[in-house]
């Protein structure tokens, strides 16, 4: 919602053959002061918005609307998070196929996970838990929050690793190294997609060791390796509306 249009969406799917996706919001409209880094804006009466309690009600009509979308809700954690609101929706029984958090996005460490009731949720519904995640490969505008930890892979891992009875999948290939694509791979219970930011394919940036290889490789080139080698472990991922290359590997 808010860069995003269910029709130009709709129409990118037909045009290259895709029957169905998964839909969730990133932001919400009360959303972080990126400059105090912890501090929630308040809303006209002095209140703090209930995070994404806007944004996934769209995500639901949108699904509604179009039956190609599946809806996913986005969640947030700590003191001002919204699981007891997607609790809510859920009990509605709205068709959502899963639950996502962008760590960095809503200010909400992967370790709070740990003891949150949204992993009891997971269970209940039977709904795989979508992370955002970033590692050294990521741009280099993250370190401005000092919030990279946050999404940090090898927690995403650990986490997935103590909740075997859940289904993970973190975004953005992790880190893009084979360290963390081995692990993936080796764990029933966790996936990752092929929607890595658009800095890291087919440039010279410096980053970590392990994805200097892929990095100079030209995208296509790099996602048929990665396939070739991971194609239990990776599911088509195309970061709409934020990929310029989102289009990249549907071949």
């Amino acid at each position: 919602p808010g860069k995003a249009d269910p029709e130009e969406l709709a129409e990118f799917m037909e045009k290259y053959g895709i029957d169905e996706a998964l839909i969730y919001p990133i932001a919400f409209s009360s959303y972080f002061d990126p400059k105090t880094a912890d501090q929630e804006v308040m809303n006209a009466s002095g209140e703090y918005d209930i995070p994404y309690q806007k944004e996934n009600r769209e995500i639901l009509s949108w699904a509604e609307e179009y039956e190609e979308f599946h809806p996913v809700l986005a969640f947030s954690l700590g003191e001002h998070g919204n699981v007891d609101d997607i609790d809510q929706l859920l009990q509605e029984d709205r068709g959502v196929k899963a639950l996502k958090i962008h760590p960095r996005a809503s200010h909400s460490d992967l370790d709070l996970l740990s003891n949150s009731k949204i992993l009891e949720l997971a269970r209940d519904y039977k709904a795989p838990i979508i992370s955002h995640l970033e590692g050294d490969n990521f741009p280099r505008y993250v370190e401005e929050f000092d919030l990279r930890s946050y999404s940090d892979p090898n927690k995403f891992l650990e986490l997935a690793e103590r909740n075997q009875d859940v289904d993970f999948q973190g975004a953005h290939l992790g880190d893009v190294s084979e360290t963390f694509l081995n692990r993936v791979s080796e764990m029933d219970n966790v996936y990752t997609d092929c929607s890595p930011p658009v800095t890291i394919f087919g440039t010279e940036d410096e980053l970590a060791s392990e994805a200097m290889d892929l990095a100079r490789m030209e995208p296509l080139d790099a996602l048929e390796q990665l396939v070739s080698k991971f194609p239990d472990s990776i599911v088509y991922g195309s970061d709409y509306p934020y990929m310029r290359t989102r289009e990249v590997g549907l071949d």
